[in-house]
């Protein structure tokens, strides 16, 4: 091999996709929940984690799984306790040509969802709601060395079994703080709307 062929092998080797990085993938809990349910009127407990994973040679996917638990203290409150789950899976793309986890994204999603709630004189009432719902979340996400950060906002619709209302997700612990007893009557299924409410996003990359 001339040094003419060996130096034209070498830059193609350089110029090769496949020598690029790959795309990053990221952890990070979500703070704007925990600050915003905080304020509800009651006593709040949220575990709110997520994950941004890349696939080799295929789509990123981004995951949320959020425990719950709420007590009404209140004198107005005709919901006393709830306890849930909310979790999402859906796919993650970066809008902006930045590069991974940099700039605008959008996320479509699918979430599911499972919470008991129980009432203060209305033991009727009492049970358990099983939700899923189809969304879309948009943000802006910076990336500092393995530090990572984004603002979001978004929102879902869909049905749910044994609940009264359109409001869903965790805007459920708003429901009955201040609603009278005629509109906490369960529906065997209703149509909801859910806002996401986990604002931010802190984390790290991998």
């Amino acid at each position: 091999m001339t040094p003419a062929s060996l130096l034209a092998a070498l830059s193609l080797l350089a110029a090769d996709p496949s020598t690029d990085a790959p795309t990053q993938g990221s952890i990070w809990v979500n703070g704007g929940g925990v600050l915003l349910t905080a304020t509800g009127g009651g006593t709040t407990i949220d575990v709110p984690l997520g994950a941004t994973i890349p696939i080799p040679n295929g789509p990123t996917l981004s995951f949320e799984l959020t425990y719950f638990q709420w007590s009404c203290t209140g004198a107005s409150c005709n919901v006393n306790f709830e306890r849930g789950v909310f979790a999402s899976a859906g796919f993650h793309f970066d809008t902006e040509g930045k590069g991974p986890l940099r700039g605008f994204f959008l996320e479509p999603k699918l979430q599911l969802s499972g919470f008991s709630r129980s009432f203060i004189g209305f033991p009727a009432y009492d049970g358990l709601s099983l939700g899923a719902e189809l969304g879309l979340d948009l943000g802006y996400q910076w990336r500092l060395g393995q530090f990572y950060v984004a603002v979001i906002l978004g929102a879902s619709g869909g049905v749910a079994t044994h609940y009264p209302s359109i409001l869903y997700g965790l805007l459920v612990e708003w429901n009955g703080s201040a609603t009278g007893p005629a509109q906490l009557v369960p529906k065997p299924l209703a149509y909801v709307f859910s806002l996401n409410l986990n604002l931010a996003r802190v984390g790290f990359t991998f």
